[in-house]
């Protein structure tokens, strides 16, 4: 339960980033040359005050794709992600080294004849299965059906998504394993969210897929998560700092929970 902001986020990393180092089309961006994130450096700061660090380095082909994404961190552990395209399908191969342990893991990410992201199995283990299902309307997400399944464990969360103003503004979540709805509210600065992608959260290479679908316009300054069972809230905000094209450099993300420690994104382009 003290993970809430974790839970009611993660449907967000299915979103597309749709930054390109080419003109965008007449009419986008006032003809500007947009960038590709090279790097994301994240430290977290812990209660006695050591900081562990992880960097994201982002590769991609000449159609702009990210094909190749290295996850190094500060402790034993690595993770190096090989992406391969094809026309209805992603598949994501992922290797990851951690002390003296090597495994790799197969995601599939199946689209729609549209381009849309209409199922995967992102966040599947080798111990336990899990399957994503996702709705539109009208180019935004609307609902998205979560399945886990652990040995004879087999429970379900479903996700609705509310828009207003081009922003995604509220997450519900319904969670039949702890029985229990969870809220987020999101709020936004009046920035024009140039890189179209949630490249803040978790899952830092669900978010750099390219799948159609509408992100927020502005960017996200406050989320507040709250629960069915008590009345405490949970906030989580980000603060950031732009380069002279308008592009984040620098996020700070803090929370009003003791246990969720600061972390500081700085991002690079090419």
């Amino acid at each position: 339960m003290k993970k809430i902001i974790t839970l009611l986020l993660l449907p967000l990393l299915a979103l597309t980033l749709n930054s390109c180092k080419k003109e965008n089309k007449e009419g986008e961006n006032n003809g500007k040359y947009t960038k590709l994130v090279k790097t994301i450096t994240v430290e977290f700061s812990e209660l006695d005050s050591q900081v562990d660090t992880s960097t994201i380095s982002i590769y991609y082909d000449n159609q702009n794709r990210p094909i190749k994404i290295n996850s190094v961190y500060s402790y034993d552990f690595s993770e190096t992600d090989v992406i391969q395209y094809s026309k209805n399908a992603i598949t994501l191969i992922r290797q990851r080294k951690e002390s003296f342990i090597d495994t790799t893991i197969t995601y599939q990410f199946l689209l729609d004849n549209n381009g849309y992201l209409i199922s995967d199995n992102f966040g599947a283990t080798g111990f336990a299965s899990h399957e994503n299902s996702y709705t539109y309307k009208n180019g935004y997400l609307k609902e998205k059906k979560e399945i886990n399944k652990k040995g004879f464990d087999e429970y379900e969360r479903y996700y609705e998504f509310s828009w207003k103003n081009g922003n995604m503004v509220q997450i519900t979540t319904d969670d039949s394993k702890e029985n229990a709805t969870f809220t987020g509210i999101f709020e936004y600065d009046n920035r024009e969210n140039i890189l179209n992608s949630y490249i803040i959260f978790q899952g830092f290479t669900y978010s750099f897929l390219k799948v159609k679908g509408h992100t927020s316009k502005n960017n996200l300054v406050k989320v507040t998560g709250t629960n069915n069972y008590n009345n405490e809230n949970n906030i989580t905000t980000y603060d950031y700092e732009f380069d002279n094209d308008g592009y984040p450099t620098q996020i700070i993300q803090k929370s009003n929970q003791p246990e969720e420690h600061q972390k500081k994104y700085t991002i690079t382009y090419y």
